[in-house]
């Protein structure tokens, strides 16, 4: 017999079907658009808005994740560092500001050129 536990918070598993009601009715391109952005530092709004709780999500959500991708890419890195590659990383922004920062710092890496990927248009 198979048992499956849901795992995180149950206060967040009640309220992920509200939040994804409301978002369906009332959110807009704009809004969500505006709530997507990030750059590759923190905002003064994020770093006054940081609490316990927030930064415990974070671990799970952000950090958890940024520690298995910069692996992924410091393994990919020492397999073919003798070699040219263009390699494209396909994940949410919020974890391209520890990519970046594992590549320049850790990598020697160095940005020579960019490109925006536009999601949608508004």
């Amino acid at each position: 017999m198979v048992h499956h536990t849901l795992r995180g918070p149950p206060l967040l598993l009640c309220i992920v079907p509200f939040l994804a009601a409301y978002l369906f009715l009332f959110a807009t391109r704009e809004s969500i658009a505006k709530a997507a952005q990030i750059g590759d530092l923190p905002t003064a709004e994020e770093i006054l808005d940081s609490s316990d709780a927030s930064e415990k999500v974070d671990d799970v959500m952000l950090h958890g994740r940024d520690a298995h991708l910069v692996m992924v890419i410091a393994d990919m890195h020492n397999k073919s560092r003798h070699e040219p590659l263009r390699v494209g990383i396909l994940f949410g922004a919020a974890h391209m500001r520890a990519v970046c920062r594992y590549l320049t710092t850790k990598l020697g890496y160095r940005v020579v050129a960019g490109d925006w990927v536009r999601v949608f248009e508004l």
